[in-house]
């Protein structure tokens, strides 16, 4: 029969209680670390906030836009041209937004929808004709496709894996208040002033944004290990130095296989499963 010392059942309690202190210290900065990444998340997804608001802005204005004194006079017929132009922006611009993520990096992409938005706006502004209306509407479709495109991969790839799920779901919501904005304000307010409120929407988008860290995937696919631990350790504001060197080789793991199994236009096509 094998019987323990004191001595030896004192050493198996005190180790257990230090793994115990070692869990719960991991999980504290595990659950304060997640704030920084929300923050991150919710000032990212304010370019939807703006990106809704613009695409339903026409919505309140369209009355006064149809009446005799309108800034912009036309027709109904004339009205739903210059409201769905921005579709046709947003069509478009999917395509370079994700050549301009893999070259000049998620956040900086973004922060580029901004000038878009700004030429919207002095078109908007100082032309008023309808033709620089609807020009107006396709830039903002422009600009509006790259944080469509763009967001969605930010705010998974600064995401840890236990907020991955919540931090994903910012888009869905920002969309929803975006789009509520204009039906909110927009009978209170001028055709100038809602055009100025729904501009202020991307001056906070930069304010917010533009203080936050890159996405550490994208110096993974720079090649640029030393940055993606920089970024993690001011997304997890950890101080754990084997868990961030682990998350930084399970992340140029992860970029080096998706570079590998790399799908082409052509795979779509030849691929007999994908054709369906």
């Amino acid at each position: 029969m094998l019987v323990h010392t004191d001595k030896e059942i004192h050493e198996v309690e005190w180790q257990q209680y230090i793994t115990g202190v070692a869990v719960n210290l991991h999980q504290r900065e595990a659950s304060q670390s997640r704030w920084k990444q929300y923050a991150a998340g919710i000032a990212a997804s304010t370019s939807i906030i703006a990106s809704g608001a613009w695409f339903c802005w026409p919505a309140p204005l369209l009355p006064r836009l149809l009446d005799q004194d309108s800034p912009v006079p036309m027709t109904p017929e004339e009205a739903s041209w210059m409201v769905c132009f921005i579709e046709v922006g947003t069509l478009i611009s999917p395509f370079p937004a994700t050549l301009m993520a893999d070259h000049l990096g998620r956040k900086r992409s973004m922060l580029l929808c901004t000038p878009l938005f700004v030429f919207s706006v002095a078109l908007i502004f100082f032309i008023r004709t309808l033709w620089s209306l609807c020009l107006a509407r396709f830039i903002q479709g422009l600009a509006m496709g790259i944080p469509y495109t763009v967001l969605p991969l930010y705010l998974g790839e600064i995401a840890s894996s236990e907020a991955r799920g919540a931090i994903s779901s910012f888009f869905g919501i920002a969309w929803s208040l975006g789009c509520l904005f204009p039906y909110c304000v927009g009978p209170y307010l001028s055709y100038n002033s809602l055009t100025y409120a729904t501009f202020l929407l991307n001056i906070i988008f930069v304010a917010c944004f533009i203080w936050q860290p890159e996405s550490p995937y994208y110096y993974a696919l720079r090649n640029k290990p030393n940055k993606v631990a920089v970024m993690l350790v001011g997304l997890r504001d950890s101080t754990l130095e084997d868990l961030i060197k682990k998350e930084v080789e399970d992340i140029q793991l992860e970029v080096r296989k998706s570079s590998e199994e790399k799908a082409s236009w052509k795979d779509v096509i030849a691929t007999p499963p994908d054709r369906k």
